[in-house]
């Protein structure tokens, strides 16, 4: 197995990082000092989303921040989300998801932070109010849906943003073009060792 390694260049403000290619051969990435100094920026504010306004006072120039930002992404150290905006490599997408636009994990999405299912997702639905929005990111999909008068009934959750769960069962029910039933039943299946509010659910 090889571990990515960071080399520093005697004599030299440069980094090498080197990563594996898909032969299996090392291939090497030089960090540049600017580089350096907007990794260790983003490392200390812990930034949702790096964007160009968050580079502002480190580099002057947008050319000179869409040069780092481009760069960064093609040496693997950022992930491009859409037009100049950014996140960590490794970063928790279903965070991200309800901080690029604003709203809440709905669908299966929410079923997963509530533990009613427990494979892994690749598609990220988020609820909104009007906007409707699909963005890739390597082998994820951001979904965005406009609920409209559906969009309520919602907090913050092991550090999510999500539907409640009896919300939760409901937007499932009503966007079931989103998500199979058989998903949702056994969903239900689970509720045996929830708190589920029955009244709060009928009343929806």
């Amino acid at each position: 197995v090889f571990f990515p390694k960071i080399c520093f260049l005697p004599n030299s403000n440069i980094y090498i990082y080197l990563v594996p290619n898909s032969n299996n051969m090392v291939k090497s990435y030089s960090l540049t000092k600017q580089e350096q100094i907007v990794l260790q920026e983003i490392d200390q504010e812990n930034p949702d989303i790096i964007s160009q306004q968050f580079l502002k006072h480190i580099i002057k120039s947008k050319d000179g921040r869409t040069k780092v930002l481009y760069n960064l992404a093609k040496k693997g150290k950022i992930i491009r989300l859409k037009k100049n905006n950014y996140i960590l490599a490794g970063s928790d997408l279903m965070k991200t998801a309800t901080k690029l636009n604003y709203g809440y994990l709905c669908l299966d999405s929410a079923l997963r932070v509530h533990n009613l299912i427990d494979y892994e997702i690749f598609t990220i639905f988020v609820a909104t109010d009007k906007i409707r929005k699909n963005y890739s990111v390597g082998q994820y999909e951001l979904r965005y849906i406009p609920f409209k008068k559906d969009f309520y009934g919602f907090k913050e959750q092991n550090g999510y943003l999500t539907s409640t769960l009896e919300k939760t069962i409901y937007d499932c029910f009503v966007n079931s073009k989103y998500i199979s039933y058989p998903i949702i039943f056994k969903a239900l299946m689970q509720l045996n060792n929830k708190i589920f509010n029955w009244d709060y659910f009928i009343d929806i």
